[in-house]
């Protein structure tokens, strides 16, 4: 039987495509419809529903509170990430939290899509409560441009950035560069992460889980 993953604030489904390729029997929630989801989807707050019954918990509170757009943003938004990570750690299992470079989590690595081999420049950064040890753009990684520009706003055919619903860029390309090839909208592209990162740090979760078992079964 497959553990069970829960993907809070899930959107069109970034992090639940790698949970599932790393194995998970996902379920999403999210406070709005998300007709792009292809897993199990609830409805619901990510502040109140339940974690009973799953292993792992991945959390992805909306990030327009730390953005380095948020000075350009008309609407106040709330900070759900202390209150999320209170609940995660009440509940003690093995959980993750990811948002934008600049939003207050403890202790975070940070993965970029360059150093998967990826055509989009989207710098994430995620807490844990497990050992992942150093990301690949944890450590200084190789320089963006590649070539005058080239990456700017807008694309221009290298490395994408993939940034709000009226953005200069086509969504096929978008699809390309992030990965996430069942996304129709610029509005749940833009609000995803690509699909390789949660799978990256998943992997590792279930290598250590895995390490920790035979470790047990040994000293006993």
């Amino acid at each position: 039987m497959k553990p069970k993953a829960l993907d809070l604030c899930c959107g069109a489904g970034g992090a639940s495509m790698g949970l599932a390729k790393a194995g998970f029997d996902v379920t999403g929630v999210d406070i709005e419809d998300q007709p792009d989801y292809l897993w199990r989807f609830v409805k619901g707050d990510a502040m109140t529903y339940p974690f009973d019954g799953f292993d792992f918990v991945w959390a992805s509170p909306p990030c327009q509170r730390h953005s380095t757009l948020k000075t350009k943003l008309t609407k106040d938004y709330a900070d759900l990430i202390p209150g999320l990570r209170a609940r995660l750690k009440a509940w003690g299992g093995p959980y993750v939290i990811e948002n934008v470079v600049g939003a207050p989590l403890d202790n975070p690595i940070m993965l970029c899509g360059l150093e998967f081999g990826l055509g989009v420049i989207r710098h994430r950064i995620f807490e844990t409560n497990f050992a992942v040890g150093y990301g690949p753009s944890s450590r200084p990684h190789k320089k963006h441009d590649g070539g005058t520009g080239s990456h700017r706003w807008p694309y221009t055919g290298k490395y994408l950035q993939v940034t709000g619903t009226g953005g200069n860029y086509k969504l096929e390309d978008a699809k390309r560069a992030m990965g996430n090839w069942w996304i129709d909208s610029k509005h749940g592209m833009s609000e995803s992460i690509p699909w390789v990162y949660s799978k990256f740090i998943a992997d590792i979760y279930k290598a250590t889980e895995r390490y920790q078992v035979r470790q047990l079964s040994v000293e006993a």
